[in-house]
């Protein structure tokens, strides 16, 4: 059988991995939790696929902090790839679930674009294109620093902006959750340092260029295990025996969800990144990946058309764990297709 030449196969399973994480996380609102084995099922589940958006965040950051990119190229490529889609889907969205097309919901419309806004205007989902067009904005400035980087400046940036953030936000956690106490650090300094977004970013460029060696292997399957146990404890705890909700007690930007998702990524490169796979397979895994972006782009549009399934209603009335992942796969598979046929189309292709 042909084989394919060599590509960055690890990149390409963890975009597919996250986009199918992110459309669980939105689409578990489907699921009813009626016994003890379905509440550990659904903590187990939404801990594990919180890692996407940071995942997300560091195959970008490997595959763009590398280049040489100028102020043009970003704004005329990179940020119009996104801001196009961004409009788009925002304008659909608003106009399904505001009172239709009118002079007074398009202004409301052009308003929620630049301004935190009312729900019914503002894709809840798509604040993530708004942190890839400032993680762009960022770009040429971040790749000049990284150049003169060394060892101790990636540790010292790692330790603040990834590990120090991550604790940070935990501490806040722990006050909300054990203590009932809502309170954050002091906005004068966290405001003023860089964001675990951006610490993500640059620690996804970090480890793409970096051999991962047996030893750090071996200490990211440590730090996985120990950070999902105590992931899965605090939520559990937090929505069954405080009455949060996971998306309050479980964020993506704690340290566990944080180590979680570097361990993971670091993983991914180390058993994945000389595998050579049959054509077949190479060019299944490419079109999924290629179209991650609008699986991410369009699933929630999905998501009460598939509540009306009746096999899918049968299936949720059932087992709403099962019926769910059902949900997931459906409109991950129609949605891959959908935007692979899409990136066939030339104007299409350059924003999917």
């Amino acid at each position: 059988m042909k084989k394919c030449k060599t590509r960055y196969l690890y990149l390409d399973l963890l975009k597919i991995m996250s986009a199918i994480f992110v459309v669980f996380n939105h689409y578990s609102y489907a699921i009813v939790t009626d016994s003890y084995v379905s509440k550990v099922a659904m903590t187990i589940m939404f801990v594990v696929c919180k890692v996407a958006v940071p995942i997300f965040i560091m195959t970008t950051g490997a595959l763009i902090l590398g280049k040489k990119t100028d102020y043009k190229e970003i704004f005329t490529k990179r940020i119009f790839r996104i801001a196009v889609p961004l409009i788009v889907v925002s304008a659909i969205y608003c106009f399904i679930f505001s009172d239709g097309l009118n002079i007074s919901n398009i202004g409301n419309f052009i308003f929620s674009l630049f301004m935190q806004y009312d729900v019914n205007y503002s894709p809840y989902w798509l604040w993530y294109l708004y942190t890839l067009i400032a993680l762009y904005i960022m770009t040429p400035f971040l790749q000049k620093m990284l150049r003169n980087f060394k060892t101790k400046d990636y540790k010292m940036f790692f330790l603040f902006f990834v590990i120090g953030l991550g604790i940070l936000n935990f501490v806040v956690s722990i006050f909300n959750i054990f203590f009932d106490i809502s309170t954050n650090f002091n906005s004068g300094l966290l405001n003023v340092l860089f964001s675990n977004i951006v610490g993500l970013y640059v620690f996804g460029f970090y480890i793409f260029n970096h051999k991962i060696t047996l030893q750090v292997k071996n200490t990211s399957w440590i730090i996985l295990s120990l950070s999902l146990i105590v992931g899965l404890l605090f939520s559990f705890y937090g929505v069954y025996y405080k009455g949060g909700t996971f998306d309050s007690t479980t964020n993506w930007w704690d340290l566990f969800i944080i180590l979680s998702s570097c361990s993971i990524f670091i993983l991914f490169k180390y058993y994945f990144e000389k595998i050579k796979v049959c054509s077949f397979v190479d060019k299944l895994i490419n079109v999924c990946s290629g179209s991650s972006f609008g699986v991410y782009l369009i699933h929630p549009l999905l998501y009460d058309y598939m509540l009306n399934l009746p096999f899918i209603k049968k299936m949720l009335a059932v087992n709403s764990i099962v019926g769910c992942l059902f949900m997931v796969i459906i409109s991950f598979s129609f949605l891959t297709l959908l935007f692979y046929l899409l990136r066939k189309i030339p104007i299409l292709k350059k924003f999917l």
